[in-house]
């Protein structure tokens, strides 16, 4: 065996010849009889995959504050004091005394 370092001058180095590849043939009794793969998700996973499903844009929320807006039941004010109390509840660590 000719061990020496590859200093890209020699190329690489020896390339075996292709493998033979046999073929599959049909499903022995023994791998039928095991069943087939299965696969599990876990809630973790399937509560990812619900959240990615959630389009970007909530059409049907924005329609409905547009709705709000214009029939003047949406109080900005109100709404901006609420929205504000609860994210600084929600993120106490941004808050400093």
């Amino acid at each position: 065996m000719d061990i020496r370092p590859f200093d890209g001058l020699n190329g690489p180095g020896r390339v075996d010849a292709a493998q033979r590849v046999n073929k599959l043939g049909k499903t022995s009794a023994a791998a039928t009889a095991r069943g087939a793969d299965q696969v599990s998700i876990s809630p973790e996973a399937a509560l990812i995959s619900k959240a990615l499903a959630i389009p970007d844009v909530r059409q049907d929320k924005i329609q409905a504050i547009q709705a709000q807006i214009k029939a003047g039941a949406y109080e900005n004010d109100v709404r901006l004091a609420g929205a504000l109390e609860r994210f600084l509840r929600e993120n106490p660590d941004i808050v400093r005394e």
